[in-house]
């Protein structure tokens, strides 16, 4: 991703040539721009707050029904406790280079809980414990190889509100601060360092919507995030590996 961004920074008019006099402040910056993302992303979920619950699922034989089933339980918790309390489900790495990706529902319709995986299709469904009620559900989809947080929240008539409390990392892959750094970049430097901060910003989130990542894109003021389109198929090293090739023959067209 960062010899991605080093080759779309180049492409811009006055960049390259400011590189090879001696400055290739923009030219890098591209590239550091482009891998922004995902470093902000690891390093809010680093300082993520206090989790009460943790489900890490068995990377053997990862089980849905036992994910859906734990789920409930921390609706129990909450309820017993009677404060609101934050459960994770850790990523789960399956193979070398491939991770557990599910989608888990909490849902107010039938007050029933539904993990899937994708890919294999596995489903399992969970009863929350009677005579809990949802007042308020999410569903939340996972992004390898990160975990999923939830906070659920006891209300004063027996129910529970199920919060998405993936929404402080989601601002990394999202266009709202990209198009405020950009700004400031422009104003604080030269309008083409913020071209060149909205442009690869904007590709690593292009290229994440394309594969299996998706975006949330106008986080923070919206949590819903855009499933990834699924376009780019393959592991992610086979793409990473692309993306450098195609962007170091770019570099190298532009240079020679």
């Amino acid at each position: 991703m960062f010899f991605f961004g080093v080759a779309l920074s180049s492409c811009l008019p006055g960049v390259l040539a400011q590189a090879t006099g001696g400055n290739p402040a923009l030219l890098l910056g591209g590239g550091i721009c482009a891998v922004l993302p995902d470093l902000l992303e690891r390093a809010l979920r680093h300082r993520r707050r206090h989790v009460d619950i943790t489900i890490a699922p068995d990377p053997q034989s990862p089980n849905a029904h036992a994910i859906a089933t734990g789920l409930a339980d921390g609706i129990a918790v909450a309820i017993q406790w009677d404060r609101p309390i934050h459960m994770c489900i850790r990523p789960t790495q399956t193979g070398p280079d491939t991770w557990l990706a599910l989608d888990a529902c909490l849902m107010k319709r039938n007050d029933t809980i539904t993990v899937t995986f994708h890919g294999g299709g596995t489903t399992a469904v969970a009863n929350i414990p009677s005579p809990v009620s949802i007042a308020r559900g999410t569903t939340v989809t996972s992004r390898e190889p990160h975990s999923l947080f939830f906070k659920i929240s006891p209300q004063a008539d027996g129910s529970v509100v199920v919060d998405d409390d993936n929404a402080f990392a989601a601002c990394a892959h999202a266009i709202t601060p990209a198009i405020l750094i950009a700004l400031g970049a422009s104003i604080l430097f030269t309008p083409t360092a913020g071209v060149i901060i909205l442009s690869a910003w904007t590709a690593h989130l292009l290229i994440d919507q394309a594969g299996e990542d998706g975006c949330c894109w106008m986080a923070p003021f919206s949590s819903a995030a855009v499933p990834g389109f699924r376009w780019l198929r393959g592991s992610a090293t086979m793409r990473d590996l692309v993306l450098t090739l195609v962007s170091t023959t770019t570099l190298l067209t532009r240079l020679l």
